[in-house]
């Protein structure tokens, strides 16, 4: 047990002192000689190809390549969109480009290069400048994704119709009394249907079997009112409504 914990120990105090040697190796510069002098800055390109990943193209300083051999590096650096840039890999000067796969479509990533010399950065000697690139989706794989979308869009169109029948089925009685509400007669009907029947002369008179061959008539006479009282000499009109079997 006592041995567990003692190597738990000495990893701990073995990743700390590793951290602090890079992180100290990381601030330090490395002083070049004064005759490799000028040194060219460091240039990158970014392009996409085929496959959808990045490549970044390198380029440095020729001198240091042949002065410090594989102890001269390029230490690259990404970040995404606005974010923070992180340490991406130390390659060789040999290799003239990195490929950056895994990429995530639509998303804008920046790339910088900085040379290094045993492990730590040239003393006054620039990073590259930022070079950003634009990771655009193939068309191929726009096509697959629609087809994805519109795939499952219909599966789950069927599902619902599918499902929705079932209930109205299995719920038909409900359905049919919830989609026939009760009758209900407006008010201006209940009052015509609650007032008094009409005599029952008019309807003798207009119904039974010749009512379809009678015809509604009209008489008027004129009378004399000369003999009245009243000492009124004017005639009067008076119209009679009748029913006849002659049209």
């Amino acid at each position: 047990m006592t041995l567990k914990y003692s190597l738990y120990f000495l990893s701990l105090i073995y990743v700390a002192t590793g951290i602090g040697v890079a992180q100290e190796e990381e601030n330090e510069e490395f002083e070049i000689r004064k005759d490799l002098l000028p040194v060219d800055q460091p240039v990158i390109t970014v392009s996409q190809n085929q496959s959808g990943s990045l490549v970044v193209q390198l380029k440095g300083d020729m001198k240091l390549k042949k002065e410090y051999a594989d102890h001269h590096k390029y230490r690259i650096f990404y970040k995404k969109d606005n974010g923070e840039f992180k340490l991406y890999d130390d390659v060789l000067t040999k290799n003239t480009h990195v490929v950056m796969k895994n990429l995530q479509a639509g998303v804008k990533y920046c790339f910088q290069m900085r040379y290094i010399v045993y492990h730590k950065s040239i003393k006054d000697v620039n990073d590259s400048t930022v070079e950003c690139a634009v990771i655009t989706e193939k068309q191929e794989s726009r096509m697959n994704r629609i087809l994805w979308v519109l795939t499952i869009t219909g599966v789950l169109g069927v599902l619902l119709v599918a499902c929705c029948m079932w209930v109205v089925l299995k719920n038909y009685s409900k359905v049919k009394r919830a989609l026939r509400p009760p009758l209900d007669v407006p008010d201006h009907i209940r009052e015509f249907l609650s007032e008094e029947e009409l005599p029952k002369d008019w309807l003798k008179s207009n119904s039974g079997p010749d009512s379809e061959n009678t015809c509604d008539s009209i008489s008027v006479m004129t009378s004399d009112n000369s003999n009245c009282t009243s000492g009124s000499s004017s005639p009067r009109t008076h119209f009679y409504l009748g029913r006849t079997t002659t049209c």
